[in-house]
């Protein structure tokens, strides 16, 4: 499995999901927005097969550790998908 997309840093990509998580931290309104942001990205990436060489599973696994902040129920099939394909680190 590849450790990285194509050339854009996992630390890089990690810090826009930990700033996504901010938005629902500070404007708890927008937390659905949030989660659901989440859910589809992570489903995204789990429907991504490992041959277009976008999938990191670092990054995935660090976005899960944002979204697990939100602890949001009905974000456990965007959880669950990519462990379901051995997309996490």
């Amino acid at each position: 499995m590849p450790a990285r997309s194509t050339g854009i840093d996992t630390i890089v990509r990690s810090t826009v999901c930990s700033s996504v998580v901010q938005i629902a931290h500070h404007q708890p309104e927008r937390k659905e927005e949030v989660s659901a942001w989440f859910n589809d990205l992570l489903l995204t990436l789990s429907r991504t097969g490992v041959e277009k060489n976008i999938v990191d599973s670092a990054f995935i696994g660090l976005t899960i550790c944002d979204a697990l902040e939100l602890r949001e129920p009905d974000m456990f099939s965007g959880i669950k998908a990519p462990y379901d394909r051995s997309y996490v680190s």
